[in-house]
């Protein structure tokens, strides 16, 4: 069942393939543009074309200022294979040459140089642009994701204690267990979905993300349910602590995933 609802829900709608409290690897393509390789001081309008068989089309679009166009997808798998640069300055319209983005070795940084015949030249860059902050941004969704899925699952856990009609004063154990197994096992399945989605890098990009999210949170389910059995196994058998773990993390995959995609388009 929990791989039928992982699959509807990562094919069926485009935002709940973004819409998990489970890790997820973001994007931002930064380029740096200059004329002529002199910096450009005002402000001008830049899109990304993702080219496919049937042409290129608009895919995102950003402001630019000093020179730095950002470009941010929630998701990696998001980001165009074949793309090209699309600029709008005083007036005039530039598109560059075709850019080749790879999953297996992303690369983040583009030197763009617009130069006297109007050609646009791209080219890779290991410079990372002032006030980039790529590892503080994984790290504040990693803690929002976090209290997310603790306060999702928290509310879960509640409903089914009232519902079997377990004492108040035995909630207590039940809520830390929860508590401490989501503390220890957010961090881990992070870890493992990064390390099966290198893995899994030369798969489609869309089958290498399912692939790795159905593994990572079958491990969620799977740990919590036993931490849960193993400490409380006077007022929970195991068979309620499997039920109770698919439908924490069912919770905290759709209601956090839409509120933690939410919260970072906001910031």
């Amino acid at each position: 069942m929990l791989l039928g609802i992982f699959i509807v829900l990562l094919t069926a709608s485009p935002m709940l393939v973004s819409a998990d409290t489970s890790p997820h690897l973001g994007a931002t393509l930064y380029f740096h543009v200059t004329y002529n390789n002199q910096t450009i001081t005002e402000n001008f309008s830049a899109r990304i074309l993702a080219c496919r068989e049937t042409g290129c089309e608009y895919d995102n679009g950003a402001l630019c200022i000093n020179g730095i166009c950002e470009f941010y997808y929630y998701r990696i798998e998001r980001v165009p294979k074949q793309m090209e640069l699309s600029i709008s300055l005083n007036g005039e319209n530039f598109t560059s040459d075709m850019i080749n983005f790879l999953w297996t070795e992303p690369i983040l940084f583009y030197d763009v140089d617009i130069n006297v015949s109007n050609k646009v030249i791209v080219n890779p860059s290991p410079k990372v642009p002032p006030g980039s902050d790529q590892g503080s941004s994984l790290w504040i969704s990693f803690f929002i994701a976090l209290a997310l899925t603790i306060i999702i699952e928290l509310v879960v856990l509640i409903i089914f204690l009232k519902k079997w009609k377990i004492k108040t004063k035995k909630w207590k154990k039940p809520i830390w267990t929860v508590v401490i197994a989501d503390t220890v096992s957010v961090p881990l399945v992070w870890l493992i979905f990064f390390l099966l989605l290198a893995a899994f890098a030369m798969m489609p990009q869309l089958l290498g993300a399912l692939s790795a999210i159905i593994i990572a949170e079958a491990f969620a389910v799977v740990s919590e349910a036993y931490c849960v059995y193993w400490l409380n196994k006077k007022i929970i058998n195991l068979r309620r602590s499997f039920i109770l773990s698919i439908v924490m993390n069912i919770a905290s995959f759709i209601i956090g995933g839409m509120v933690l995609a939410g919260l970072l388009v906001l910031m």
